[in-house]
């Protein structure tokens, strides 16, 4: 459930914002998450994101849109299986807790598992930034977004993806940080739990960002569209 505007977005023109230069940026639609056969099969966000009105079925829908708008595409993607991992004795006994139904060879499931699903490989376009983030969770540590956005001049995110109380909240947080303005897509974007997904939405919406429905954000780039 999207939660409700917060008052304190009431005086932003969202409008005006994505006139400002936009860009679409989507954390993990990759097989691990939406393939059965992937690393995160368990928490059933293959299952729920294809159904109708389903996060990954919302994201495609908002891309389609983006891409008619012109706008520069971010594909980003996480490793469960890092090459570098663990990197410390809290991601040690964290990884080790998060593959401890994992029964395969780790090395041989890595790329399989990172690479994006074929839905979104067909959208791709030559322009489009495709790549594996590889902080912990935020998108701009150990990568060169910041200055392809800058050099591009976006100024602000529309954010889908997953997880939203983990990558999305950590971008969220980021982007405020780092002077960019951050929207999130909130059912386009899909958590462990759907308590969790509404929970980390409602502290996003009161804390760094709108959150707004996929059918408010189509809605806001074929007007900023037709404003041009």
């Amino acid at each position: 459930m999207i939660p409700t505007p917060h008052p304190q977005w009431d005086a932003l023109d969202l409008e005006a914002i994505l006139g400002l230069g936009t860009a679409f940026v989507n954390l993990g639609s990759q097989q691990s998450l939406l393939d059965p056969r992937g690393a995160v099969t368990a928490e059933g966000i293959w299952r729920h994101g294809r159904e109708p009105g389903g996060s990954f079925v919302n994201t495609m829908a908002l891309a389609k849109v983006c891409r008619e708008a012109g706008m520069r595409f971010f594909w980003l993607r996480w490793e469960r299986f890092r090459h570098r991992s663990p990197a410390s004795p809290m991601d040690e006994v964290q990884y080790r807790y998060w593959l401890r139904n994992f029964t395969g060879d780790l090395d041989a499931q890595r790329d399989w598992n990172a690479a994006l699903v074929d839905e979104v490989k067909a959208f791709l376009e030559p322009g489009d930034v495709n790549l594996v983030y590889p902080g912990f969770a935020s998108i701009f540590v150990g990568t060169p977004l910041e200055m392809q956005l800058t050099r591009w001049g976006v100024r602000t995110l529309l954010l889908s993806g997953y997880h939203t109380e983990w990558c999305i909240e950590s971008t969220a947080r980021s982007c405020r940080d780092l002077g960019y303005m951050p929207i999130v897509v909130g059912d386009a974007c899909a958590a462990e739990t759907p308590e969790i997904h509404a929970e980390t939405l409602a502290r996003i919406n009161h804390i760094f960002a709108p959150v707004i429905s996929t059918e408010w954000a189509i809605a806001l780039v074929r007007r900023t569209m037709a404003r041009r």
